[in-house]
């Protein structure tokens, strides 16, 4: 088990917060462990997610909340290396960026529809701030660790067992609206 980081909790942070980690190629598992219960380490919300890393790939890995008490879960969005650097070039006001976005949707093919291709299009735009690991992040880690890996193990085997492992969530999904008046 190696710690990655730690994002600030809560939905207004900006810019907004990223880890980076560069590792091997191939198949690994990544683990959230999310909430405020540091004496109850047993009570975090943990999910897992694997991903598939090519030679020189780059894997984009997000935090979606859902469920009734909203808690975030991992989840893989792919998106093309050329789309991304386009999207990572883009510079302006937020509007100006998404007016661009959709111009190059046009140009390329891609369904207008596409909306989310759009937002996620703007989160790579956008300001960003890399978390790095600090001393008291690792310290914190090293005294939980053996916690930690017990609630990984435990609930890895579950979330392997249970749990629907959903494909990479596509950006090109097309939401036109549907005809009500059609038999």
């Amino acid at each position: 088990m190696r710690y990655l980081g730690t994002l600030p909790e809560g939905p207004y942070h900006y810019p907004q917060s990223w880890l980076e980690y560069e590792t091997t190629p191939g198949k690994h598992t990544l683990m959230l462990a999310a909430g405020l219960a540091v004496h109850r380490i047993d009570w975090l919300n943990v999910d897992f997610i694997e991903i598939h890393v090519q030679p020189g790939g780059i894997n984009h890995v997000v935090l979606s909340r859902y469920g009734f008490l909203s808690l975030p879960y991992l989840g893989e969005v792919q998106i093309s290396d050329s789309n991304r650097k386009y999207c990572e070039r883009l510079t302006g006001t937020r509007r100006e960026r998404e007016k661009a976005a959709l111009a190059y949707m046009a140009v390329n093919g891609i369904d207008p529809q596409a909306k989310d291709f759009v937002r996620f299009c703007l989160v790579l735009s956008d300001p960003k701030r890399i978390v790095g690991l600090t001393d008291e992040a690792r310290r914190q880690f090293e005294e939980f660790k053996p916690q930690l890996e017990k609630l990984r193990v435990g609930r890895h085997e579950k979330w392997k067992r249970e749990v629907e492992k959903h494909a990479p969530y596509d950006l090109m999904r097309s939401y036109e609206p549907v005809d009500m008046q059609s038999p």
